[in-house]
């Protein structure tokens, strides 16, 4: 994949990542260790006293006085989202795309995948996808079940067409641009023919049958229990609203593939 079949010098680009490679490592298992550290203790005392097994000292009275933070909400974190169905297609989609990224990202390190077969990466890329769809909807399927979902068609007619329709959509409206422009790039009827030959014939149907044995298992099991009664969330300052938590969470993988980009353009 590096050398393009032996048609240029190979070059591997170590710095970029070994550089990117350290960022993820340290600074993900800095997390994960602060983490585990803090929220560890808190979640079995909590299990404790929702199970009633080990009754409050005087000591522990004072302290859940004194607790404040995400501590006040820790009933909450398993609440089901007010669009559920949405969030367990994100979910089950999600695995679906890592699951391609880490297979291609290895067909492609061991030279599977070369970028002088013109193509390859996007059919091997269409595949693997569509093969994934089964997981996917028995994931998206099992935690709808978790939320109190009644039907196992939801997740699985969602995941059916609920990301591959936006991402068709979006692939057609630059293919009739690409016609338009009379560009060499554009893909011809037959392939897009073939294209949703996958998605209806093959991704929808895995997608149906990984809801249905999804919906049929038993139901993912939460570590903290959900109270009944949302506790209200007091107004947050403003860099700690949506948008800037998007754009703080952001700086780290756009850092890693900056490094990545400026190395392919350069």
């Amino acid at each position: 994949y590096l050398s393009m079949d032996n048609a240029v010098p190979q070059k591997v680009h170590w710095f970029s990542i070994i550089n990117s490679l350290i960022v993820v490592v340290f600074l993900s298992s800095l997390v994960a260790m602060i983490l585990m550290r803090s929220v560890y203790g808190d979640i079995s005392r909590y299990n404790n006293r929702a199970d009633d097994v080990v009754p409050l000292t005087e000591e522990e009275r004072e302290v859940e006085k004194e607790e404040s933070g995400w501590k006040l909400v820790h009933g909450n974190v398993f609440t089901p989202p007010s669009m559920p169905l949405f969030f367990c297609v994100c979910v089950g989609t999600g695995q679906q795309l890592l699951v391609l990224a880490l297979f291609t990202l290895v067909l492609s390190a061991f030279g599977f995948l070369s970028p002088a077969n013109r193509g390859s990466f996007m059919l091997t890329a269409l595949c693997v996808f569509c093969l994934c769809a089964c997981g996917g909807g028995y994931r998206a399927a099992r935690l709808h079940r978790a939320f109190r979902g009644e039907s196992w068609q939801g997740p699985g007619l969602a995941m059916s067409f609920g990301f591959t329709s936006i991402a068709f959509g979006v692939f057609v409206v630059a293919n009739v641009m690409l016609h338009v422009l009379k560009s060499s790039g554009a893909v011809p009827l037959a392939t897009m023919a073939s294209v949703i030959f996958f998605w209806v014939g093959v991704a929808a149907p895995l997608a149906l049958i990984g809801s249905f044995f999804g919906f049929r298992n038993e139901p993912m099991k939460f570590p903290l229990e959900s109270d009944t009664m949302p506790r209200p969330i007091p107004d947050q300052p403003w860099f700690l609203g949506t948008l800037p938590i998007v754009v703080l969470g952001g700086i780290l993988p756009f850092g890693a593939c900056f490094v990545e980009v400026f190395f392919i353009l350069s």
